[in-house]
């Protein structure tokens, strides 16, 4: 866990879930992904996928915690399964989170 001033970075919890889909649910969000999951999709990556990182590669998910609520994601992933050296950061915050410099500050503890 990392705790800022305003926002805290920690693992993922199964009940973060309902709240992330609402937050994620949004055409801002949309626009900006490859694809744009189902509510359906998304509970069920979610659930599948809870903290698990395979030996072959890096998939590290750090939920934006606003007010004891789940705001947000950050995650790590490796690109290369053979080269843990190259990866990506991905990232979203909820609609009434945005433009408050929480993400920017979030990017950099990550």
């Amino acid at each position: 866990m990392i705790k800022a001033k305003n926002f805290v970075l920690r693992k993922p919890k199964k009940e973060d879930i309902g709240k992330l889909w609402e937050n994620y649910n949004d055409k801002d969000i949309a626009k900006n992904m490859a694809t744009m999951e189902t509510e359906k999709e998304f509970k069920k990556e979610w659930k599948e996928n809870f903290n698990k990182n395979n030996k072959k590669r890096i998939n590290l998910k750090l939920i934006i915690e606003i007010n004891s609520e789940p705001a947000g994601v950050i995650s790590l992933r490796s690109t290369d399964e053979y080269n843990l050296t190259k990866a990506t950061i991905s990232y979203w915050i909820g609609k009434k989170h945005r433009n408050k410099g929480i993400t920017t500050s979030a990017l950099k503890l990550f």
